[in-house]
């Protein structure tokens, strides 16, 4: 069994954007990207969910404990092992006008996960896995949300170059997600279901060329 963790934020944990009541506020496992993924790559892959609401690479949210990715990423990555292959989807709550984080800001801290995650002494095998760095889409200012604004917008339509740069150097896999989806055209923000089955067929071709 080949494992895959998916280290991300809201659109990894499956966050509906039209949602209307509690129960439909996640998509099903099926509907999110991963889900997708999973029925993608069938049987001998085991895709693991690792998404949180708020999670940005390094930066913490004084309202909302727990959210730097750094943070977390060692005991998270370290209970799941081994794997094969690690997939990091962030960045897009770094563009939060409440953070001022510019683009190499944002650049920065995706090197430090991608840094850390190297060390071999975080792995009992001593030898990190495969990573895949996924760009996020291109935020949208709908006005929907109060922390994101044009500047927001703008960062992330920069972002793919940095992280295409990033996987370069560091011999990872890379895919910008904006190529093959976009935010939910009302919110802005977050993958409709269209978007989810989108970006989770578009990174099984990533994968396989990657590992098989």
């Amino acid at each position: 069994m080949k494992t895959i963790l998916l280290y991300g934020d809201s659109n990894t944990w499956g966050f509906n954007p039209d949602f209307t009541c509690r129960e439909d506020m996640r998509f099903a496992r099926e509907e999110r990207w991963g889900g997708v993924l999973q029925a993608q790559l069938g049987a001998g892959w085991n895709v693991l969910e690792e998404g949180l609401g708020g999670r940005t690479t390094t930066l913490e949210d004084p309202a909302a404990p727990g959210r730097s990715g750094l943070s977390l990423l060692a005991p998270i990555v370290q209970s799941h092992q081994p794997m094969e292959l690690l997939v990091f989807l962030l960045g897009t709550n770094d563009m939060k006008n409440t953070y001022r984080a510019s683009e190499a800001d944002i650049r920065r801290g995706m090197e430090l996960l991608i840094q850390n995650a190297l060390n071999p002494y975080w792995w009992d095998t001593r030898r990190p896995p495969k990573m895949l760095l996924i760009s996020p889409t291109h935020i949208q200012d709908t006005g929907v949300h109060d922390f994101i604004d044009a500047s927001s917008a703008r960062k992330s339509r920069n972002l793919a170059a940095h992280y295409e740069q990033l996987a370069r150097e560091y011999g990872c896999g890379f895919l910008d997600a904006a190529t093959v989806t976009g935010p939910s055209a009302r919110e802005g923000l977050h993958l409709d279901r269209a978007g989810h089955a989108a970006l989770g067929k578009a990174a099984a071709r990533v994968v396989r060329e990657m590992l098989e």
